[in-house]
């Protein structure tokens, strides 16, 4: 493909791109209908509805199982444990590694939303042995708990805001991932200022996503 042609990759968003060159794949709950590109998952905050609905639970992974083989469906998440928001520890795991599960099971990387249980979400990635990839989005964190996550083969997702040294290391270990989630910034724009960071010029930086992208998705 001609390097001008290969798009701007947006691992997760919850907003369409508004240029062509930019391709992402849109979060979506498990209850809505898959678009082209996107992902599916029950995020941990809607757990909170285990307390209240008979049943949300099993019928949320029922449904997302349904799904989970739709083609348009490229992940599975976001799913994940929050302390900060979210049902008791235990609902939410146990609905995590279900998710997880479900995503191993179809081959779709899993997109994990994580706050504050990052030693939980690594003790379950070495209970299960996943083959799938798992992506934490929107990170954050220090380079000491980027490196938990990279030894565990565990891929990087940064947003717009990171910690640059955390950053170079995914990229260096082959692990890095870029998102908008739900900031005003477009892709493009995110890439530039990333780049800037691994001493990479633009074009660079968006072939090597792009290639990363083509092996895990097959064909974009």
């Amino acid at each position: 493909m001609n390097r001008n042609m290969i798009p701007y990759i947006d691992i997760h968003t919850h907003k369409h791109p508004e240029n062509p060159d930019e391709m992402a794949i849109i979060s979506l709950d498990v209850e809505a209908e898959p678009l082209p590109m996107c992902s599916i998952g029950i995020h941990p905050w809607r757990t909170q509805e285990a307390n209240k609905t008979p049943h949300f639970i099993e019928k949320s992974l029922q449904l997302l199982a349904s799904k989970a083989t739709d083609p348009r469906v490229m992940a599975i998440g976001e799913a994940g444990m929050d302390k900060m928001q979210g049902a008791d520890p235990e609902v939410q795991r146990n609905l995590f590694e279900r998710q997880a599960l479900i995503a191993e099971q179809v081959g779709k990387p899993l997109v994990i939303h994580v706050v504050k249980f990052v030693d939980e979400i690594v003790e379950i990635h070495k209970k299960l042995k996943p083959t799938n990839r798992w992506i934490i989005h929107g990170f954050r964190g220090k380079p000491m708990q980027a490196q938990t996550f990279i030894d565990r083969g565990i891929d990087l997702s940064f947003g717009q805001h990171y910690n640059p040294q955390s950053l170079i290391m995914a990229y260096e270990s082959h692990r890095l991932w870029l998102e908008t989630d739900q900031s005003d910034m477009t892709i493009t724009s995110h890439y530039q200022s990333v780049s800037h960071h691994l001493g990479l010029t633009p074009d660079d930086l968006k072939l090597t996503i792009y290639h990363q992208a083509s092996s895990l998705f097959g064909k974009l």
